[in-house]
């Protein structure tokens, strides 16, 4: 029994700051494998879950939301999410297919203007939280 309460103890310990993935998600967010069958797409449902706490975590003042986002919207690459993920940009794109597929998640490829000139193709991110809650709900 000590070792129990020991092993609980030390559980409650750890301190994880993301929330969990709905299990809603895992009927929705799907992909078809090269045989046909659907499975849940992991990568998808995780790249989901940073969208959202992008989106989430910044301060509002007198119920306005203070501008997070230096363009508008969340913008974040290929690149970016393959470190973070640590995956392919061949998988993360193709994870993004699927939240796109299901008008989760809408990409935008914008050309900005900086002071070294202009920067091509750079990804915006627009997060659907009507469909989001309905996966989710």
């Amino acid at each position: 029994m000590e070792t129990l309460n020991s092993l609980i103890g030390d559980i409650s310990e750890i301190k994880i700051d993301e929330p969990p993935i709905p299990n809603s998600w895992f009927k929705h967010i799907i992909y078809k494998t090269k045989k046909g069958t659907q499975k849940p797409d992991l990568l998808a449902m995780c790249i989901l879950l940073d969208i959202l706490k992008e989106y989430r975590d910044f301060p509002k003042m007198d119920s306005l939301v203070i501008e997070k986002f230096e363009y508008g919207l969340l913008q974040k690459s290929y690149n970016e999410y393959s470190k973070i993920f640590n995956h392919s940009k061949k998988q993360i794109r193709e994870s993004f297919s699927v939240l796109e597929t299901l008008d989760i998640v809408k990409l935008e490829f914008r050309n900005i203007k900086i002071k070294e000139g202009i920067l091509y193709n750079v990804m915006f991110i627009e997060p659907n939280p009507k469909k989001i809650k309905n996966i989710t709900y």
